[in-house]
């Protein structure tokens, strides 16, 4: 028998309809709805109940029900449950989503779902063993918060914020904020899966740390969307090429035109205006921008300054004093 819709499913379709869903990329949607699906027991075969799904150590380890690894994470108890764990899905997903595309998202998705139930395993079977404890082994956990909390982790990673507020006036650094959460979680709400939440953390910092992000890398390319572009750079060519600009990049490129022809710079310059210098002010703008949106401008600044040795950027922010005397006697042919 399909479970009631409850508060949690209100809130959370109030929230998606407010939002908009055209706001939502496809993955994402799919994703959450996917798991309202399940919820509302559409598929009672694989989905039946929580014990029949839940993951732990024993249940995979010892009975080899592997396929829980999968099914744990999508499964939720009640539906304030499966509200807090979409709603911070939701902002998270249309984050990344964005920046990496939909099919390496999907791909982290499933990649993330699967190591978070491992770990989950891994982790109660060694604290199973050291503190002697069969409850680790025994313990089983269902909802998609480790997922939720890897992707928290990549997403504070690619974030613009240093600092985050909790409470509006508890400053906490960026790169501490996950593991702030977690504690707070397992304080407010005692009975929630502090081993999920933890390997959901360890999963996320082992992509962007660890091996497991050029390993996903090396398989599908984490520029397949809005920053696929960037591997075109080589198609760009002549003397004042341009690595964000060119027939890919640029979807006005029009190589035919006299300007394109001359610099090669991806531009077509649109209707030539009667006003005196309209043409040139185009082009000097094009100069300028290379193309680009103010966004895609900061995006490109961002990624080479990252791409500078530290060395070269420190010397950049702190000059030599010695270089800049010899320069400014070159320069005035006036040395003091």
């Amino acid at each position: 028998m399909a479970r009631r819709g409850g508060l949690g499913l209100f809130l959370l379709s109030a929230e998606i309809l407010n939002l908009g869903i055209t706001e939502i990329p496809t993955v994402t949607l799919a994703a959450l709805v996917g798991q309202v699906v399940i919820f509302l027991d559409f598929f009672p075969r694989y989905f039946p109940s929580a014990a029949s799904v839940c993951v732990s150590s024993y249940m995979v380890w010892n009975n080899g029900m592997w396929k829980r690894l999968v099914l744990a994470p999508l499964y939720h108890g009640n539906d304030m449950h499966l509200y807090f764990n979409m709603i911070s899905f939701l902002m998270k997903g249309r984050t990344l989503e964005r920046k990496f595309g939909s099919i390496y998202f999907l791909w982290m998705l499933s990649v993330f779902t699967v190591l978070s139930s491992l770990l989950y395993v891994v982790l109660g079977v060694l604290l199973a063993e050291l503190l002697d404890d069969i409850h680790y082994l025994t313990q089983c956990a269902i909802g998609f918060s480790g997922v939720v909390f890897a992707l928290k982790v990549v997403t504070t990673h690619y974030a613009r914020e240093t600092q985050y507020h909790l409470f509006g006036f508890i400053r906490v650094p960026a790169r501490m904020i996950y593991w702030v959460e977690l504690l707070l979680i397992q304080i407010l709400v005692p009975n929630v899966s502090f081993i999920g939440h933890l390997a959901g953390i360890i999963v996320g910092l082992l992509y962007i740390k660890g091996p497991l992000g050029p390993i996903m890398n090396s398989i599908i390319s984490p520029y397949y969307g809005q920053a696929h572009r960037r591997s075109r750079w080589a198609r760009t060519t002549g003397p004042y090429s341009d690595p964000y600009v060119g027939r890919k990049y640029n979807r006005n490129y029009n190589a035919n035109t006299p300007y394109n022809a001359q610099y090669n710079r991806g531009y077509t310059g649109g209707t030539q205006s009667s006003a005196p210098f309209a043409g040139e002010s185009q082009y000097m703008y094009q100069d300028l921008t290379g193309g680009l949106s103010e966004e895609e401008q900061l995006d490109r600044a961002v990624f080479e300054s990252m791409q500078q040795p530290q060395s070269f950027r420190g010397r950049e922010l702190h000059p030599d004093l010695d270089e800049l005397r010899a320069r400014r006697c070159s320069r005035f042919r006036r040395c003091i």
